[in-house]
């Protein structure tokens, strides 16, 4: 202000001053009253624009400072539409924000993962694709179905992913201010898990349903008919057994199992020398692997890299690749046990058998809990079902992999792969946790 009463004043020097000097020179001209008339009507003339000129300078100065909020403002708005990108990108669940007309104003990087595209600026229409959603859609714009609505709907053709759109309608007033946010949940992963736990509980009730039918029948059997039958109570008593032992293998793989899945998350910290422990299970598996006249093979490889683990874990992952190439490999067959450097510091196992082979449709649920390709041949040889499920969740441990490769009429190769730490000669000596 005190600059503009400055200029204010400077402005107003020069009209002042010929003012006075044309009073002055009116008192000489005070005759011609006519004439004096006009000269004063310039001086209001004069003093009115000067007044003009002063208001126009005010003006000015405050467009001037207008302009300056505006320009605060505007960038304050930019940096706050940049936060909100920024979250919205952050979060995991695909988000669509869109208009009345159904255009698409908004999708973070989840949508763009989902659907393979950026639909930006197209139709909500053709970027869902679901009638149940797109119905919801209009009850929720139209207002009826409240502010907001749910809809569960599957997507995918060959692999189907289960998902819950939840809508919300936003206070829009006009046609391009964002109407509604549609939020997808992708519900796959638990309905699976939900559908894998069902399943679970009803083989492990089968699997033991099972077996304790035949004992119990054999039990009424023995004490009503076959009650003084010797060569009768003989067979049945050596049949009670297998189904004993049967449900025995099951509780104790079952409880592996879960022990396995209960320290998973912790990494085990002992040395480990691979070789000896590859020794161990072939050695282990003598007995069976003379009964059903298969050879073991173990092919050494001079300075084999230690890996981090645990002993008995280990152990137990080859015992059953092992135990599972010498029963579907074939009698008179050999079983290769090769190891070798994959890459620089990962050691990869691989068990090679002779047997039928495996179709491509069934390996990728080979390691699910109880599948099995062949069902009445895997239960009359002694498995479980669980045997390659343990073996998934003890290299989950160990941050290793399975790699299953098959070819009918063929045979199999497991490969087991696990991050090495350096050569060395330290001995196994035990599990470590």
């Amino acid at each position: 202000m005190a600059r503009l009463n400055s200029r204010y004043f400077v402005q107003l020097a020069a009209p002042v001053a010929l003012v006075f000097l044309m009073l002055g020179w009116l008192g000489f001209l005070a005759p011609n009253v006519a004439f004096a008339g006009g000269v004063i009507g310039c001086i209001g003339v004069l003093f009115a624009a000067a007044r003009l000129k002063s208001a126009m300078i005010e003006m000015a100065e405050s467009a001037v400072a207008v302009e300056g909020s505006l320009q605060e403002e505007f960038v304050r708005q930019s940096r706050l539409a940049e936060s909100y990108e920024v979250i919205l990108d952050a979060i995991p669940d695909p988000v669509l924000v869109f208009r009345r007309d159904r255009r698409i104003i908004h999708a973070n990087r989840a949508v763009i993962d989902l659907f393979g595209y950026d639909p930006i600026d197209s139709d909500l229409t053709t970027a869902v694709r679901n009638p149940d959603v797109i119905d919801a859609v209009e009850e929720v714009l139209a207002g009826g179905g409240g502010m907001s609505r749910t809809v569960e709907y599957t997507r995918g053709e060959n692999v189907e992913q289960y998902l819950l759109a939840q809508l919300v309608r936003l206070s829009s007033i006009r046609q391009i201010d964002p109407a509604a946010v549609l939020v997808i949940h992708d519900l796959t992963a638990i309905r699976r898990t939900m559908e894998m736990r069902a399943d679970f509980v009803a083989n492990v009730s089968h699997e033991l349903r099972t077996p304790l039918s035949t004992i119990v029948g054999m039990v009424e059997t023995l004490q009503g008919a076959a009650k003084d039958d010797p060569a009768a109570r003989e067979d049945f008593l050596k049949i009670m057994e297998q189904q004993g032992y049967r449900m025995t293998r099951l509780v104790e793989d079952l409880l592996s199992l879960s022990r396995i899945q209960a320290n998973e998350h912790a990494r085990p910290t002992a040395i480990i020398r691979i070789s000896e422990i590859l020794e161990t299970a072939a050695l282990m598996l003598e007995p069976e692997s003379k009964k059903n006249n298969v050879t073991i093979s173990v092919e050494t490889m001079d300075d084999l890299p230690n890996v981090r683990g645990d002993g008995d874990q280990l152990l137990q992952v080859f015992q059953n690749l092992m135990h599972n190439a010498v029963k579907y490999g074939g009698e008179g067959s050999t079983v290769r046990v090769v190891p070798h450097i994959e890459v620089p510091q990962t050691l990869s196992v691989s068990i090679l058998d002779q047997g039928d082979g495996i179709a491509p449709e069934h390996i990728p649920r080979l390691t699910e809990r109880f599948y099995r390709v062949d069902k009445a041949r895997s239960r009359a040889m002694g498995g479980t079902g669980l045997g390659l499920a343990i073996v998934k969740h003890i290299l989950n441990r160990h941050r290793g992999q399975l790699v299953i490769d098959s070819e009918v009429g063929v045979g199999s190769t497991f490969s087991v792969t696990l991050p090495a730490i350096g050569r060395g000669h330290q001995r196994w000596g035990g599990s470590s946790s």
